[in-house]
């Protein structure tokens, strides 16, 4: 969730997931050099895959954050176009990990890739059923 222009301040999040309803996509965009990802572990050259925290977008509206699954590298470690993730370095005291940073210029993923135990994308309608706390989205 670690962005370069907030740290981990949720409410600056810039990342955003757009739901597109006739394809039943996500389309994760980091709009700014801000939204940057950063201090992700594995991200620099391993992860395959990354749990991302983004600011929703159903029908043109902000509905809260939520957590997606999102493929990084196919099986030979290659990203996925629309992906840009590369090392940047050494945490200190934790020496070792491949922390990375991940960006993204509108990459699709699956609609099943969203994480929905609180809150869900109606598949016949493509609305957006909000969760009963709205503090839900920070344990999804």
């Amino acid at each position: 969730m670690t962005e370069l222009g907030h740290s981990s301040n949720l409410r600056d999040i810039e990342t955003i997931a757009t739901y597109d309803h006739k394809s039943r996509q996500f389309f994760i965009h980091s709009p700014t050099l801000t939204s940057t990802k950063v201090w992700i572990g594995a991200a620099g050259h391993t992860a395959t895959h990354v749990s991302l925290l983004a600011r929703l977008v159903v029908e043109g509206k902000f509905c809260g954050l939520n957590w997606f699954i999102v493929p990084l590298r196919n099986k030979y470690g290659v990203l996925y176009p629309g992906v840009a993730a590369n090392y940047i370095g050494e945490k200190y005291g934790r020496q070792g990990n491949d922390n990375g940073f991940l960006q993204f210029s509108h990459y699709a993923i699956p609609a099943e890739n969203m994480l929905s135990r609180f809150a869900k994308i109606d598949e016949q309608t493509g609305k957006f059923i909000p969760p009963a706390d709205e503090n839900a989205a920070y344990v999804s």
